[in-house]
């Protein structure tokens, strides 16, 4: 098993776009928004693997997505104070 780059990117430009979007003074609908990204990221997996949608489930997909966009959720408002 390894982890895929692409899908773990386009998780991860997902999230930061909606991180964009809600600035730091929003922060909570920052987190809501890009939590139920990752949720829905997620559930379309899971439903592939059990085969409720069409595709290929993978494990490897679902790491990525963790890997990937879950750095850009906590780090994002660091990063934030720092330039201002």
């Amino acid at each position: 098993m390894y982890i895929h780059g692409p899908d773990g990117l386009w998780a991860a430009s997902l999230v930061s776009a909606i991180s964009y979007v809600w600035s730091a003074d929003q922060q909570k609908l920052r987190y809501i928004w890009c939590s139920a990204a990752v949720a829905v990221m997620v559930a379309f997996e899971v439903c592939q693997f059990y085969g409720v949608i069409t595709g290929t489930g993978d494990r490897a997909d679902l790491i990525a997505y963790l890997v990937f966009s879950l750095p850009i959720l906590v780090l994002r408002p660091k990063f934030i104070r720092k330039i201002k």
